[in-house]
């Protein structure tokens, strides 16, 4: 019923662009130009806006990465650094944490192998256990000098 209520919203905005009157080759107020066709420059910094796009589209593929995994998480960023948040049951198997476990490994060892991690374990107000994975990007937890 949803995919009914989006196609039909859909067809109506597809007919609402053909039947506009507008030749939007012919507008003077364009982004990038001025109302005499000079070049506006913003002081925004626009590389901030591409990191943070990335960021969010990283995000968006390694929470894919764990539901495809059948392993739910809670994600955050600050910056560049990802910390990701795994609650279990308060009774779990032993292979449901190593599950856990391997997905991060998979997940540092192929997508993230440049950042530095840690990873705590936390028990939340009704008991239950809370694993925190920390990624940091750059300087982190320094420990690059000693692996090499």
């Amino acid at each position: 019923m949803k995919l009914k209520n989006y196609k039909e919203l859909f067809e109506k905005y597809e007919s609402y662009d053909d039947e506009d009157d507008f030749d939007d080759e012919d507008d003077l107020d364009d982004e990038d130009d001025d109302y005499y066709g000079r070049p506006s420059y913003s002081t925004k910094d626009e590389s901030d806006d591409v990191i943070s796009s990335d960021m969010e589209h990283l995000l968006y593929l390694l929470r894919t990465f764990f539901k495809n995994s059948g392993v739910e998480v809670q994600m955050q960023n600050k910056g560049l650094d990802i910390s990701i948040v795994s609650v279990l049951n308060k009774k779990e198997k032993i292979s449901g944490v190593i599950k856990v476990f391997d997905v991060i490994k998979k997940l540092k060892r192929d997508i993230l192998p440049q950042y530095d991690s840690e990873f705590e374990m936390w028990e939340t107000k009704d008991g239950r256990p809370l694993l925190t994975f920390n990624f940091y990007y750059g300087e982190g937890l320094e420990d690059d000098e000693e692996a090499f």
